[in-house]
């Protein structure tokens, strides 16, 4: 029976029958216990598709479950809402809101670990590794935080209950979870600056090439088990105190999970989806290449003042300079493989809410990479555009370049504007601290013709800003070449003189 004629039949009726059974019954709630209590070892191909596709089963469970979940979280907010609620009802809202928020991280986090055994560049396999840090650290910040903002959890919303429930069992229970909430944060697990690297990226490309080529696989998923084995814990004590304090309650017409869009709206490349699918790969492999050896560059000023000892500032001035103009590639080329990974996970993906996941991810990374490029919340010449590219620019007076210049910069405007009314979608699909709820419902909002829209004004823009860099990258190479001409006719000039004098002596 689908979820919406239930929810008909239960309309207007009392419900005794909890969340927590429906979800004992259906064996979900540690489905995703069998994978975390395996003793990783290095995946075959084999075994990752049977990971793969045995992830995907319990993600569509526990889809099922989130879903009838909230429908009796929504009804119990509305008496929260109301002021006119019991105590017991105040203790199953609060049980609810970490059940709630439990089911979808590990939503999240399946959805994350299925794009990268499915990934076959490595890349591709790195981008979605990263996300796996930042979904628990932000996860682990809302169930408990970290030091100044833990009044804002829910861990801590959920104290005062302590008060309310007589109940010794309980109290006993919630503060051996607490203790081991704890010493999750307390072993750091998570990893802030890579998160940091990960969400943000960073003034020094090189930090996060760094980042990504440090990731393991066997290190991450072993991460995520971590992660599971403190969720099972919170799991096992939401149903427990579900099942013991039971309430009734009655769901109203009006009160329903949202529904995404009908299912064609997802089916933006069906008609030529593996081979979309496969050219991005081929893309991904091309700019993962390009990517390796702008970062090789890099090290080019480090090697030649190593090796040439009497090699003038005056000489590398420009050769400094065009190092910095490759950090804006190295960017760009970071925002290429980062939304051609996204899209891939969303094609691939055979559930409309692993889709949505990947749409998230993509308002992330057109924010985030945009902001480090040009700026949205940033200071304007703190961004790779002001700092590297404009000062170049700036050399020269070419009438074409300008133009050029000038136009490019309208539309980054333009777009900036379009990014800013965005803000609220960006944070939410970073931080949970809107509420699950809000999140699973800004997901279901997302219409695919907009959101890959908006991501191909920024991929029509990227090769706009390349060609900005190759300006820059030949004004800076004319410059080098004007430098060694002159050098060079000093050098002559001093021979000149010396053969002069020796003509003049002979």
């Amino acid at each position: 029976m689908g979820l919406q004629k239930k929810k008909q039949r239960l309309n207007g009726k009392k419900v005794s029958k909890t969340v927590a059974h429906y979800t004992k019954n259906q064996s979900v709630e540690h489905n995703y216990s069998s994978i975390m209590k395996t003793k990783y070892k290095p995946a075959s191909e084999e075994s990752r598709k049977a990971l793969y596709e045995n992830m995907g089963k319990t993600f569509s469970e526990l889809e099922v479950v989130i879903r009838y979940q909230l429908l009796f979280y929504e009804t119990l907010k509305v008496n929260i809402d109301k002021k006119n609620s019991t105590n017991t009802e105040n203790l199953h809202f609060a049980l609810m809101s970490l059940s709630v928020y439990s089911q979808f991280i590990n939503i999240e986090l399946l959805a994350v670990l299925r794009s990268c055994f499915r990934a076959t560049c490595l890349f591709e396999r790195r981008y979605n590794l990263k996300f796996v840090n930042i979904i628990m650290l932000e996860g682990y910040k809302h169930l408990y935080g970290y030091k100044n903002n833990r009044r804002k959890s829910l861990w801590y919303k959920f104290k005062p209950l302590l008060n309310v429930i007589d109940d010794d069992e309980f109290k006993k229970d919630y503060l051996a979870l607490n203790n081991k909430i704890k010493e999750f944060g307390e072993k750091n697990v998570t990893n802030k600056d890579q998160r940091d690297f990960a969400i943000h990226y960073d003034d020094e490309p090189l930090a996060v090439y760094k980042m990504l080529i440090d990731l393991s696989e066997e290190e991450e998923v072993l991460r995520v088990f971590k992660f599971w084995d403190l969720l099972a814990e919170v799991s096992s004590f939401t149903l427990k105190y579900q099942n013991k304090y039971k309430v009734d309650v009655i769901i109203k017409s009006n009160i329903y999970p949202k529904t995404p869009l009908p299912s064609v709206f997802y089916n933006l490349f069906e008609n030529k989806k593996m081979e979309f699918y496969i050219s991005l790969e081929k893309h991904i492999e091309n700019q993962s290449d390009k990517l390796n050896y702008f970062v090789k560059l890099q090290e080019f000023p480090v090697f030649l003042r190593n090796n040439f000892n009497d090699i003038g500032d005056d000489y590398l001035f420009y050769i400094d300079k065009l190092i910095e103009v490759i950090k804006v590639s190295i960017q760009l080329l970071y925002l290429y493989i980062d939304l051609a990974s996204a899209t891939r996970a969303f094609i691939i993906s055979e559930n409309v809410l692993e889709k949505q996941i990947a749409m998230k991810q993509m308002n992330i990374i057109t924010y985030e990479g945009f902001n480090k490029l040009y700026g949205v919340k940033e200071e304007k010449e703190l961004t790779f555009f002001k700092l590297y590219l404009q000062p170049i620019i700036d050399m020269v007076d070419d009438e074409v370049i300008v133009i050029k210049l000038s136009q490019l910069e309208k539309d980054l405007n333009s777009y900036e504007i379009e990014l800013k009314s965005k803000e609220n979608q960006r944070h939410m699909s970073v931080h949970y601290d809107n509420g699950v709820d809000q999140i699973y419902n800004m997901l279901q909002d997302f219409n695919p013709l907009i959101e890959f829209n908006h991501t191909k004004k920024l991929l029509d823009l990227l090769p706009r800003i390349f060609d900005c860099s190759s300006d820059c990258a030949i004004i800076l190479s004319l410059k080098q070449k004007d430098l060694i001409d002159k050098k060079n006719a000093k050098t002559n000039e001093s021979i000149d003189e010396i053969n002069q004098v020796f003509e003049e002596r002979t």
